[in-house]
């Protein structure tokens, strides 16, 4: 493999290898006149079975350059050789063609030339050109135009193949083709002129058609988007009408029960002021379970109890001195006179 070196300047080159155990350790030499020595001074980056090395060969005298690599197997036997020539611009892609992919697409497939010693990518540049420019052969190596034309858009790769999907229909268009390196760009270029994407009648016929069946399907639809429209608004209306309706009933029945609440509450409150406008001696026998009834029945029989007292006379049992006390009770509930010298109704003395 050759390997252009730029005179003071940065030179990259990879070294792969496929090893297994993939676990590599690489070394890398460069023969000279004076003999094969290590390269020294240089950055050197190790990944796996990959090496690669940055290094500026000045002006030393290097016929090629050698990467070896080895793990726990053993040595490689035979290294990776890189023959160092100058390095210089890259060849024109050759051997262009066009080809039509689909509607609107265009292939450019070109055959590499040398690259130079060094790493290359291509480049395609796409320049509109209708009413301006004709040339018949279609295909050329120098175009004033192409050099001094601003393209509508530039595709890069690293292989001259490339693929247009943007062109329009019925436009002239010229297609730049060209490599490029470290060194510079290739030259000339390859031109492509008069470019053209035609359309076809069945094409044509096919796009018509198309359009009108979606004018058709657009035209059709119309009226199902207004509808479903119409049934959401009027779903809204009712959902709304009927909160506003349980929230009516819901407010009304809390004020009743609130009302109910406070009447029963006064109500209980004249109660109790009638109970407690009786006497305190009827209040007591009220809340004892002793209505005005009862009144009214102790009274007779206390009356009754005190005629039988009368008619049986007084007491023969009891004592001069209880009779000298004072109030005699008579009988056990409680019936009492003063003790006086006036003579009890029915008695004599």
């Amino acid at each position: 493999m050759s390997v252009g070196l730029l005179p003071h300047g940065l030179t990259t080159i990879k070294c792969h290898v496929d090893a297994v155990p993939n676990s590599v350790r690489f070394s890398w030499t460069y023969n000279t006149s004076q003999g094969v020595l290590p390269v020294q001074g240089a950055r050197i980056e190790n990944k796996d079975d990959v090496s690669t090395l940055h290094f500026n060969p000045g002006t030393a005298d290097i016929d090629s350059l050698s990467c070896w690599a080895s793990n726990v197997v053993g040595r490689q036997e035979i290294p990776c050789l890189f023959h160092v020539v100058p390095a210089n611009w890259p060849e024109s892609p050759r051997n262009c063609i066009l080809n039509n992919l689909t509607q609107g697409s265009l292939e450019v497939k070109c055959t590499a030339g040398a690259d130079g010693g060094l790493e290359q990518k291509f480049i395609l540049e796409v320049m509109d050109t209708t009413g301006v420019y004709n040339n018949p052969s279609g295909v050329t190596t120098l175009s004033d135009q192409a050099e001094h034309s601003t393209p509508l858009f530039r595709v890069l790769g690293h292989v001259p193949v490339f693929r247009l999907h943007s062109l329009r229909p019925r436009r002239d268009y010229q297609l730049v083709v060209y490599a490029q390196n470290a060194k510079g760009r290739s030259r000339p270029p390859v031109v492509l002129s008069n470019v053209r994407i035609e359309v076809s009648s069945d094409a044509t016929s096919e796009l018509g058609n198309d359009a009108e069946a979606n004018l058709s399907g657009e035209t059709g639809n119309v009226e199902e988007p207004m509808k479903q429209n119409l049934t959401l608004i009027l779903l809204g209306l009712t959902a709304s009408a009927v909160l506003l309706i349980v929230g009516i009933v819901s407010v009304a029945t809390v004020l009743a029960c609130r009302k109910q609440q406070s009447n029963s509450g006064n109500n209980a409150v004249v109660l109790r002021q009638r109970r407690s406008s009786k006497p305190p001696d009827d209040l007591e026998l009220s809340e004892a379970g002793f209505g005005e009834g009862f009144h009214r029945r102790s009274a007779q029989y206390r009356a009754s109890l005190y005629v039988q007292e009368m008619e049986l006379g007084p007491n023969i049992r009891q004592t001069a001195g209880e009779r000298e006390g004072g109030d005699y009770n008579r009988g056990k509930w409680g019936l009492a006179w003063s003790n006086t010298n006036e003579p009890l109704p029915g008695t004599s003395h």
